[in-house]
């Protein structure tokens, strides 16, 4: 595949201005098309729903408390009349909570009991404030609660500057209706003359507050818009990050017409070079060519128009086995077995063509239910996925220091299949003994305890039982030079087989009941 201009140049590359996906794309350029409810997505519909059920729910506290003081003070004979009506906003604003907790309500519906809402909150406002007493100084406090509630709701409700305005022109008349037929009364008591004025300009306020809010929800809203379309490459959605590497980030995303949820990997912008790319675009090439049950497969890949290279990979939801360890604690040999024998057949497939993953570690296999199967293992990140046999660069290390083979890190020779092992052989160990083979204070002391240091057996590190077959194998793939360690992937397979047919037989009721306790929140005994 031909490497773009864009690509090749040695220059940041930034991964968020991309309106690719066009429906993100049209609500960005033109937001009032949303008001064909049509074009809501379901996530875009959740979210909506969510934002008014949560404005729903902060105005029932804020009402329902003034409602409280309202009927307490009236026990005290402050003169405020407390009246059946003012629950009407209680219960309208209850009612629309607990419809926005509906997930089949549609869009058109939504947006109906949104205005329907508001529409009554101003209504009661305006009855509420005619109907006390003459002498009461009643006009300013509806204001600010018209005022506050409009800009409320402006901030957490997401909508286009047309219909912010006709629901904000709804609910503001009323009141406005109600402050012009006590003509100022409460002000004309002090200054002669003032109530046309203090009218006309409660009016004038509430026509500006609902002008400002539409155009601050407008706003908002666009910019929503706008980051769901910058956080787009080609037919996807990113939504999080998953993690990061050496050489890229890890997002979770959607395909915008299936919905379906992937793994996306990125090029790193400040890793962009055209020898980056070149690595980058290997691993795509290297995991499109696999097709082993425990490899990770690429679904999609391409490039940006910004030059930022991706590809899209199966969204695994489950944990790696450096998740692993640190949620449960070691695990019992039965299920180390189980998962080295997949890592090894996943492996025995790459290397049959040519290639070497280069950087196996924990945090790089990820185990997982799958269909109700459990302990589903997956090889992912191909990253520094190399040639075996390749003469190795005069350079800085590439991998993890935790996994690095000795050969690799003394660079004395080419690198084959053994690496990998060596490398599959600390991840068991970091599976049986809850430890690193190695720990050390700095990188540079840990590669030289790969390289001189001897091997503590995983039972004595971790103080934890080992079948003596299984701990012996370990240790051979960590033994320091190539020759002593199984000759192939294949090879370590098939000695893993024979454990597995024998003391380490796998275990799929105890499987089963893992991950029942992982679905349910039940916390596994470590």
């Amino acid at each position: 595949m031909a490497l773009p201009a864009s690509a090749t140049a040695a220059r940041p590359a930034l991964l968020s201005i991309e309106p690719v996906a066009r429906l993100a794309q049209r609500s960005a350029a033109d937001p009032a098309r949303w008001s064909t409810t049509s074009t809501w997505e379901p996530e875009q519909l959740a979210e909506l729903r969510r934002r008014i059920g949560q404005f729903g729910k902060i105005s029932l506290g804020v009402f329902g408390t003034m409602s409280m003081v309202t009927w307490v003070s009236a026990i005290f004979g402050t003169g405020i009349e407390p009246r059946l009506g003012n629950l009407v906003p209680l219960v309208a604003l209850a009612t629309l909570v607990g419809l926005m907790r509906i997930p089949s309500l549609s869009a058109r519906r939504v947006l109906q009991l949104d205005a329907v809402v508001m529409v009554v909150l101003g209504m009661t406002w305006a009855i509420s404030l005619v109907s006390q007493p003459n002498g009461m100084p009643m006009e300013m406090p509806f204001l600010f609660v018209c005022t506050g509630a409009l800009f409320f709701r402006s901030f957490l409700v997401p909508s286009w500057f047309g219909r912010s305005l006709w629901i904000g022109a709804l609910t503001i008349a009323p009141t406005a209706v109600g402050i012009a037929m006590r003509h100022g009364e409460y002000m004309d008591r002090f200054v002669p003359g003032m109530g046309e004025a203090a009218v006309a300009f409660s009016i004038v306020w509430l026509v500006l507050v609902a002008i400002v809010s539409a155009y601050a929800s407008h706003s908002i809203f666009g910019l929503r818009q706008q980051v769901r379309a910058a956080q787009s490459l080609g037919r996807y959605t990113l939504e999080r990050k998953l993690g990061e590497g050496g050489m890229g980030e890890v997002y979770l995303g959607r395909h915008v017409l299936m919905r379906r949820p992937a793994a996306i990997k990125v090029l790193r912008p400040d890793r962009i070079s055209p020898t980056a790319v070149a690595s980058f675009e290997r691993e795509v090439q290297a995991l499109a060519s696999l097709t082993h049950p425990n490899t990770v497969p690429v679904l999609d890949y391409g490039w940006s128009s910004t030059g930022v290279f991706y590809y899209v990979m199966e969204y695994l939801d489950g944990k790696d086995l450096a998740r692993l360890v640190e949620d449960h604690g070691p695990q019992p040999g039965w299920r180390v077995v189980h998962l080295l024998r997949q890592a090894a057949g996943a492996l025995a497939e790459a290397h049959a063509q040519g290639l070497l993953h280069g950087d196996i570690k924990p945090a790089n296999l990820i185990v997982s239910e799958r269909g109700g199967v459990p302990d589903v293992l997956h090889v992912l990140d191909f990253g520094l996925a190399g040639r075996l046999g390749r003469e190795l660069e005069p350079r800085g290390l590439t991998g993890t220091p935790g996994y690095l083979a000795p050969e690799a890190i003394e660079r004395s020779a080419p690198l084959d299949a053994r690496s990998d092992l060596y490398a599959l052989g600390a991840v068991a160990y970091w599976l049986l003994a809850g430890v690193a083979v190695f720990e050390a204070a700095s990188a540079v002391e840990l590669c030289l305890r790969h390289v001189a240091g001897e091997v503590e057996p995983p039972s004595v590190r971790g103080r934890v039982a080992i079948e003596p077959a299984l701990e012996a194998l370990v240790l051979a793939c960590l033994a320091k030079q190539p020759e002593d360690r199984p000759a192939s992937a294949r090879a370590l397979a098939d000695a893993l087989d024979a454990l597995a047919a024998g003391p380490c037989r796998f275990d799929a009721q105890a499987a089963g009941a893992f991950w029942a306790g992982i679905r349910s929140g039940t916390p596994s005994p470590r």
